[in-house]
């Protein structure tokens, strides 16, 4: 990106962030408008259809509703809205070209997460546990569209994201090109940019877990077993809540206990087991240190060797 570029973007961010910050509602059209045309020339949509898509979004009651109550809320809700809008625009924007135009978007935001379908690949070892990481059940996420955190419901296994980004790690952003890209999990297979409900409907189906993919290693399944009991992520999740209610550090007590159990296991894991580190985050999931880390904690050493939790600061 050029330097006029990069200083372009940044006025216009500026632009509509002072736009969002008002209580005027023409300024709320306004900063519709701005970042509509950012996001057309961030999805490679030709400029000339700017007009066609306001008008499609100028038309739908999330818009109407936004624009009517803009004045009068408050500015959590006016942010979740304002999300769920901008959403809408990307929907939209992407609609006016169902055509692949391999701009790496898509593998570049998130890696996919597997399905039953894709338990040949690691079978047959195109994806190895290296490969892959677990997101356990009760670990809190953040929600693409509405931005809040929520507990996963079920289990999750996905393709490592390279570190630093959220980039999949067999995306070749030179050559815009997957390295196996023959042998690609469902969810690449299904993800149509222009057309976000074949996805939607997909993350709806049953999703693979080390279960399905440990079948038959009874010791591993049953180490599983005693790390979902001793490192228990819903446990953490309680233990945390009221701890940010309260403002009571004793109610991280409990989570301490658990971080502990999580590093024994780990290590047995490697120097009992032989497991690799690299195979640890998809057979015992992310570590609890990292976990905690999305409700704005972070583990710290003090000098005299004990660990404690203590506030990331915003």
């Amino acid at each position: 990106m050029s330097r006029d570029s990069e200083n372009a973007n940044s006025t216009d961010t500026a632009a509509i962030r002072e736009l969002f910050q008002s209580d005027n509602r023409n300024d709320f059209v306004s900063a519709v408008r701005m970042a509509a045309g950012r996001i057309l020339k961030s999805l490679h949509v030709e400029e000339d259809r700017l007009d066609e898509i306001l008008n499609e979004v100028e038309g739908r009651s999330l818009y109407q509703d936004f624009r009517d109550c803009w004045e009068d809320l408050a500015p959590e809700e006016r942010s979740r809205k304002w999300r769920l809008q901008m959403e809408h625009i990307v929907q939209t924007a992407y609609a006016c070209r169902p055509y692949c135009l391999r701009c790496g978007d898509c593998c570049s935001r998130v890696s996919p997460s597997l399905h039953p379908e894709d338990l040949d690949l690691v079978k047959s070892g195109i994806l190895g546990y290296a490969d892959l990481y677990t997101l356990r059940k009760g670990e809190p996420v953040l929600n693409n569209i509405t931005g809040a955190l929520e507990n996963l419901s079920g289990e999750l296994v996905k393709l490592k994201e390279n570190p630093g980004n959220r980039q999949c790690p067999f995306y070749e952003e030179q050559e815009k090109s997957c390295r196996i890209y023959e042998h690609r999990p469902l969810q690449c297979r299904t993800q149509e940019c222009w057309n976000p409900q074949a996805l939607e409907k997909l993350w709806e189906k049953e999703k693979l877990t080390r279960r399905d993919i440990l079948k038959g290693d009874a010791e591993i399944l049953e180490l599983l077993e005693v790390h979902e009991q001793r490192c228990s992520t819903e446990k953490a999740d309680g233990a945390i809540k009221k701890y940010w209610e309260t403002g009571e550090a004793a109610e991280l007590d409990p989570v301490l206990d658990l971080l502990s159990q999580d590093l024994i296991i780990r290590n047995f894991f490697t120097e009992r087991l032989g497991r690799g580190e690299e195979e640890l985050d998809f057979l015992l999931g992310r570590p609890l240190s990292k976990v905690v880390e999305a409700y704005r904690l972070k583990v710290e050493k003090d000098e005299q060797g004990t660990f404690h939790l203590v506030q990331i600061e915003d």
